[in-house]
């Protein structure tokens, strides 16, 4: 069980580092996006060549817009995985505490018996 947890957290791990990656591309991206505004608004004499730049950023955006989404359901997925995990986790620590409890009971029990087994031979080396 543990393992599973330390396979499931260095998953979680393996794709926090995947989303950070795929934030840091936007971020890229992002920051293209703003140095071409910038381009666009210093060359208004050249409408046909802002144009196209403003729709190769719109296809920029699309892509890492696409890239964004499917790394957030992936990350979803891990989530979902991690807290399932997690449920496990509980019930068989719940599962746990209660064979605990029925052990304890049963040395509880054992005692009480050799309590009375040692009365018996107290009397017995009595008699």
């Amino acid at each position: 069980m543990i393992g599973g947890m330390l396979d499931s957290g260095n998953k979680v791990i393996t794709n926090v580092h995947k989303l950070r990656a795929e934030a840091e591309k936007t971020a890229g991206g992002a920051k293209s996006q703003s140095l071409q505004a910038a381009h666009i608004a210093t060359s208004a004499g050249e409408m046909s060549q802002t144009i196209n730049s403003i729709a190769a950023a719109a296809t920029a955006a699309t892509e890492t817009s696409a890239k964004t989404m499917l790394t957030a359901e992936r990350g979803k997925s891990v989530v979902d995985g991690a807290v399932a995990t997690v449920s496990k986790v509980h019930a068989s620590t719940v599962e746990a505490a209660s064979m605990m409890q029925g052990l304890n009971n049963r040395v509880r029990e054992i005692g009480d018996i050799a309590t009375v087994i040692n009365d018996i031979a107290d009397q017995t080396n009595l008699l």
